[in-house]
C-alpha cells in the first residue's frame, strides 16, 4: 500500500496501566473522499514523545498502513527556524 496522509489524531494515557497511546486517522487509500480509518498505537514514554511531537510540528505527516511507518512531509533543511 502507498503512503497516505494523516488528517487528524489523538494522545492518550492510560493511568491504570501507565500506558500512552498515539492514534492517528487518514483516508484509506489516500483519496479525499476515501473512508475514515483510525489506528491507535500503544507506545513507550519516549516513543510517544517523539510520534506526538512530529505530530504537533510536523506537516504533512504520512502513514504507511502495511509496514505502520510514520514520515514527514519534505522540507527543506532549516525551515521555520529563525536566524540569530
Amino acid at each position: 500500500m502507498a503512503w497516505v496522509p494523516i488528517v487528524s489524531y489523538y494522545l492518550r494515557y492510560n493511568a491504570t496501566d501507565k500506558q500512552p497511546v498515539v492514534g492517528i486517522y487518514y483516508r484509506e487509500g489516500g483519496e479525499a473522499d476515501g473512508k475514515l480509518v483510525a489506528q491507535h498505537f500503544p507506545l513507550p514514554p519516549q516513543d510517544a514523545l517523539f510520534i506526538a511531537d512530529m505530530l504537533r510540528n510536523e506537516g504533512p505527516v504520512y502513514y504507511e498502513p502495511s509496514s505502520g511507518a510514520l514520515a514527514s512531509g519534505k522540507e527543506d533543511v532549516g525551515e521555520g527556524e529563525e536566524e540569530a
